[in-house]
């Protein structure tokens, strides 16, 4: 039909998936030995927290800020539009 052999089609399709299984079966095994080799940690009595810090805020702006949709027709009207 397209100038494809089956035989190359059935082949790398069965590579590609063999490839892909495993990649699977690897990460599946990597995690269960990296659950299994980090020790489980017991809470030690109450929680410690850390204390809140108020952080700096910003000035309010003394005037607000330009519309950008304000300056874009204004500087449109100025267009003559030809339409021939």
């Amino acid at each position: 039909m397209n100038g494809v052999v089956g035989d190359v089609v059935f082949g790398v399709t069965f590579f590609y998936f063999l490839f892909l299984f495993l990649l699977c079966f690897m990460f599946l095994r990597q995690g269960r030995l990296v659950a299994k080799s980090e020790p489980t940690r017991e809470p030690a009595g109450d929680p410690l927290y850390v204390k809140a810090v108020a952080t700096a805020q910003l000035p309010e702006p003394t005037e607000r800020p330009a519309s950008v949709t304000e300056h874009t027709t204004r500087t449109l009207d100025h267009v003559v539009v030809d339409r021939t």
